[in-house]
């Protein structure tokens, strides 16, 4: 069975406003960050784009174990994506 849990956590900046993703599966955690801005994207949408990761961060965006092997130490779920969070404020301006 499959189990994932999906955390979104957005932010408005002057460059726009970014949306964070953790896939939070039975394997590991993936982060994806986006960019969205006020400007209309084609078929005049909103504009989104995937923020790609830096050459060399692309293993930095994942970690593991997957959030299901903290089922006996819960208390251990969030710290495993502190790292993650970390990463993810150099790609997000303050």
């Amino acid at each position: 069975m499959l189990r994932s849990l999906v955390l979104v956590l957005s932010s408005w900046v002057a460059a726009g406003k970014y949306s964070l993703i953790i896939d939070a599966g039975s394997s590991g955690s993936r982060l994806r960050i986006f960019r969205s801005t006020d400007e209309p994207g084609p078929r005049g949408r909103p504009s989104v784009e995937a923020v790609r990761p830096a050459p060399g961060d692309e293993a930095l965006f994942r970690t593991e174990p997957g959030l299901s092997s903290f089922a006996e130490h819960p208390q251990g779920a969030g710290p495993s994506l502190s790292g993650l969070l970390e990463l993810a404020k150099a790609y997000v301006p303050a």
